[in-house]
């Protein structure tokens, strides 16, 4: 339940040592925002991608496994539990496709699904700690340090990459990671700005400028939606309390301004340049980009194998492509089935339900609520389930910061 002071009983400050406290906030950031660290630097020092990303795998999972063991009960929730049992049958079809099916490609989401989502997850719910200052900033520098690292590769390093379509991206760091990552960092400092002291606003607010060029410069469509949909929300959220004509006018308002940013913005400024930026480009062409219609199709194919084995799914990805369809809910019922894809779905919207409850208090713990919320849009647009590591820890931490019965804690002053 949420406390007066924006902390949540499933804290427990007492039971953790401060070395427990730091260890788990430095897994939380480098396991869900650490990856464009290591991409950046596989391009800067011209190795193979397996050369450094095995490594931060293994590195991830050791860490996990000690935080995992400690003294005390294990404790479950509906959710959690639900997740959890999800995880096992996604696993056995990963399994199966791996060892039996011979998949392309499952051996290694197997592996990552494993090693970079299952491990730090458990490790977290384990301990039952979820601070938003500890692990809110500690996501903010790492996300900070990945895009710095990665800008310096695809400028510095790959430029020619980028001079290819104007979109910043490397050989091992992808434009959707980049901008997503920077997405991240200015939530957490949107939401966290004024636990911050004095003498790190400017440092901090010129690193929220680098992260807006980061995102505009990436050009993915996706990230930029989902940071503009959690500001929006965050907002309405916190009107909610004002009444439903204050709610009514913020919203209409940001929708207004939405849509003015995206179509007339470029306009009025005449600026060519600005008109050229890869997001601006592929927003005003958005549907005529290919990598929408690619998707488009790709959904219509996974929708239709699914169609073909209903109960018990059929593969981990579209088998006419090979790849997973960008959605995981589409995902979950080609690898699962359907009754199996449809829990999910309930866990995805009494998770969101919990969310934006979350973002109606003045607390620190709306961060959690606005990642989780990217992260949720984040998933169905381009991640997959075994990749979708932010959207798994985001769950677990939704279901123990917010009360099980959110009726009760929907009247609680902020």
């Amino acid at each position: 339940m949420i406390e007066h002071s924006g902390e949540a009983r499933t804290f427990e400050r007492h039971e953790l040592t401060a070395w427990r406290r730091y260890a788990l906030s430095s897994l939380f950031a480098i396991a869900l925002f650490g990856y464009p660290i290591v991409g950046g630097l596989v391009s800067i020092l011209g190795v193979e991608s397996r050369t450094l990303t095995v490594p931060f795998r293994i590195f991830v999972f050791s860490l996990s496994l000690l935080l995992f063991f400690r003294t005390g009960p294990f404790r479950f929730q509906w959710i959690p539990t639900t997740v959890f049992c999800f995880w096992g049958l996604y696993l056995l079809r990963l399994i199966n496709d791996a060892f039996f099916a011979k998949l392309e490609g499952a051996d290694f989401a197997l592996q990552l699904f494993v090693l970079a989502s299952v491990a730090p997850v458990l490790a977290l719910w384990r301990n039952n700690w979820f601070d938003p200052l500890y692990l809110g900033w500690c996501s903010f520098v790492v996300a900070c340090i990945g895009v710095i690292i990665g800008l310096f590769a695809a400028t510095g390093v790959d430029n020619t990459l980028t001079g290819d379509t104007g979109r910043l991206t490397s050989e091992a760091l992808n434009p959707v990671t980049l901008g997503l990552t920077a997405a991240t960092a200015i939530l957490c400092a949107a939401v966290l700005w004024r636990s911050l002291p004095k003498v790190l606003w400017l440092p901090t607010a010129a690193s929220l400028v680098v992260m807006l060029y980061a995102l505009t410069r990436a050009g993915s469509k996706g990230p930029a939606a989902a940071l503009v949909v959690c500001l929006a929300v965050w907002i309405v959220a916190r009107t909610v309390s004002r009444g439903l004509v204050a709610t009514v006018r913020v919203a209409a308002t940001l929708l207004v301004l939405g849509i003015a940013a995206i179509y007339w913005l470029p306009l009025l400024t005449g600026s060519q340049e600005f008109q050229d930026l890869p997001l601006v480009e592929r927003t005003q062409r958005i549907f005529e980009d290919k990598s929408t219609t690619d998707r488009e199709n790709m959904i219509d194919d996974s929708i239709a194998q699914i169609q073909d084995s209903p109960w018990i799914g059929s593969a981990y990805v579209e088998l006419n492509s090979g790849f997973y369809p960008h959605n995981v809910v589409i995902e979950a019922g080609l690898a699962v089935g359907v009754p199996v894809a449809l829990i999910f779905f309930v866990v995805l919207v009494a998770c969101l339900y919990r969310a934006f409850l979350l973002l109606t208090f003045k607390n620190k713990n709306a961060v959690f609520g606005l990642l989780f919320i990217q992260a949720l849009i984040s998933s169905l647009l381009s991640n997959s389930l075994f990749g979708a590591v932010t959207l798994w820890t985001l769950l677990i931490i939704i279901a123990a910061v917010a009360t099980q019965k959110p009726s009760e804690f929907r009247g609680r002053q902020p």
